[in-house]
C-alpha cells in the first residue's frame, strides 16, 4: 500500500473549544508549572526541623513529591502535585492512616505529575 498525500484540515470550532485544546497542549509541556494543590506539613523558623520533616515524610511515602521551601520568616515542606481535588482528598487519607497530622491543602503552581 502506497502512502496517502498530506492533506490540510480546516478546524472550526467554537472559542471554548480552541481555548480547551490549547489547554491540554500546555498540561502536555513537561517544563510548565500548573495550578494544583499540595498539601503543607510543617511551617516554622527551623531550618533542620523542616528538612527533619521532610525526610520522615519522604520514609513513608517515597514515591510522593515533597518541596522543602523557605519564605521568610519560615521554612514550609509541601507535598504532592494534585491537579484534581479528588487526587488529593485520597491521598489525605493515606496520610491520615500512617498517622499524620496537623496537615492542610494549599493551593500552588505544581510539576505536571507524569502519565
Amino acid at each position: 500500500m502506497g502512502q496517502l498525500p498530506a492533506q490540510h484540515i480546516k478546524l472550526i470550532a467554537d472559542e471554548k473549544i480552541l481555548q480547551k485544546l490549547m489547554n491540554q497542549k500546555l498540561m502536555n509541556n513537561p517544563e510548565a508549572k500548573h495550578n494544583g494543590s499540595r498539601y503543607q506539613i510543617f511551617q516554622g523558623s527551623s531550618r533542620s526541623a523542616a528538612y527533619e520533616k521532610n525526610g520522615s515524610f519522604i520514609a513513608l511515602f517515597p514515591e510522593m513529591p515533597s518541596y522543602v521551601l523557605y519564605e521568610p520568616p519560615n521554612f514550609k515542606v509541601r507535598v504532592g502535585d494534585f491537579r484534581f481535588k479528588f487526587e488529593a482528598i485520597a491521598f489525605k487519607q493515606q496520610m491520615l492512616d500512617k498517622g499524620l497530622t496537623g496537615f492542610f491543602i494549599v493551593h500552588d503552581k505544581i510539576n505536571v505529575p507524569k502519565p
